[in-house]
């Protein structure tokens, strides 16, 4: 990652590959190529079970290039009833 001012985003994407929520252009200063980040999602609902993923976008002179991620497993709860 290129010391200076970056402009990213993440996107969250669910196991269909469809986008569930999309961070607005943030930038950030980078230093000793590096950064830290935390993202707050308020109202983001997983309804669908499986690998959801968040990906982060990098500014580049020709868009947004993807240049990592992670997942997040949603299983279904178990209730109080159901043991």
């Amino acid at each position: 990652m290129p010391n200076g001012l970056v402009n990213f985003k993440y996107r969250l994407t669910n196991p269909m590959n469809e986008i569930m929520h999309e961070t607005n252009i943030n930038g950030v200063e980078v230093t000793g190529n590096a950064f830290s980040n935390v993202i707050i999602w308020n109202n983001v609902n997983f309804t669908m079970e499986g690998e959801h993923t968040i990906t982060f976008y990098l500014s580049t002179g020709s868009g947004f290039e993807p240049t990592g991620s992670t997942i997040i497993i949603v299983e279904k709860q178990l209730s109080a009833n159901n043991g």
